[in-house]
């Protein structure tokens, strides 16, 4: 992780890619070492399988930036080839460097297999928002026209959704939520009850946690695309803030983010704790009745799979 840290650092500044290089194969060789003469013991969580994988997995990532590194440089063969060992070594389930992947076989017009990988990707549901333009781009430029594009990329889309329910059918819970009041932004109090009939995401986060605010740009994008429809409420408590001005903070952050979000404010941190959160961010799923039937617990990173599993449980409860 520390020489991926500096290349990757070295890659966004831009400005001396040479050393980025340099850094990134450093560690690519300790990397590779790792996974075949590892120097450390097995964690007593991990079977020696998983722990096989978590070493190709940090492996992929160094691998991973050192083809961005390549590409930033215009090197899109040099940079395909460690793009493709990267989503090898990650059995292609890391959207970004799925991401990257491909658009190194675009950018090398290898227009049939980077649809091939495409479809792929989207029929397991590991994507990025930028993805469905390369598929498209893909399709025309295999034969496909333009008025045809929705019907055939909708057959992706059944297909990851019919995975996302089947997941979603797993972890459907029925348990009263906790009610309460709280004041927003405006000032004006705010309660659960107010959305009877209606689905409620409520979204636990704070200014200091990374993967809240990692997770926003996709929550942005389900705020807009979910709640026009008039069925769905996004509501974003703001807890755990160790500021003196805790409205004020939240405030800053979302006006300067111009996020649409409806914000209520748990300054006594009471709401988080009468819904058992241990960690944030983490989203309850409430249906019309005011039962809770999904939890989830962090941000994986994938912003396309949240947009569309947010999605799916709101159309699974109406």
């Amino acid at each position: 992780m520390f020489y991926n840290n500096i290349a990757w650092e070295l890659y966004e500044k831009g400005d001396d890619l040479r050393t980025a290089e340099e850094v990134a194969l450093k560690g690519i060789k300790i990397a590779k070492e790792e996974i075949t003469q590892p120097k450390g013991k097995r964690p007593q969580l991990y079977s020696t399988a998983e722990w096989e994988n978590a070493r190709k997995r940090s492996a992929a990532m160094i691998i991973d930036t050192y083809g961005a590194i390549l590409f930033k440089q215009n090197k899109f063969i040099e940079a395909e080839k460690a793009f493709t060992e990267a989503v090898q070594l990650n059995q292609k389930e890391e959207p970004e460097i799925n991401e990257r992947y491909a658009e190194s076989l675009m950018a090398n017009k290898k227009f049939d297999l980077a649809r091939k990988e495409l479809e792929e990707f989207f029929s397991k549901g590991v994507t990025t928002s930028k993805m469905k333009e390369m598929l498209k781009e893909a399709y025309l430029k295999t034969g496909g026209v333009e008025n045809g594009f929705d019907a055939y990329f909708r057959k992706f889309e059944d297909a990851a959704n019919e995975k996302i329910i089947a997941k979603l059918k797993k972890e459907i819970i029925n348990v009263p939520a906790p009610q309460f009041t709280l004041t927003d932004l405006d000032g004006k109090n705010v309660s659960l009850s107010d959305f009877k009939g209606k689905v409620v995401i409520v979204d636990f986060w704070a200014t200091w946690c990374g993967p809240c605010l990692s997770s926003f740009p996709g929550m942005k994008e389900a705020v807009e695309k979910y709640e026009a429809t008039g069925k769905a409420k996004f509501l974003f408590v703001n807890t755990w803030e160790n500021v003196e001005n805790k409205k004020q903070n939240a405030a800053d952050f979302i006006k300067k983010n111009n996020y649409p979000f409806h914000v209520l404010m748990d300054e006594k941190n009471e709401v988080v704790s009468a819904f058992k959160v241990s960690g944030i961010p983490t989203k309850f799923v409430i249906d019309g009745n005011g039962n809770i039937r999904f939890k989830s617990v962090g941000f994986s990173g994938n912003t396309s799979e949240m947009v569309e599993e947010i999605g799916v449980m709101i159309k699974m409860l109406q």
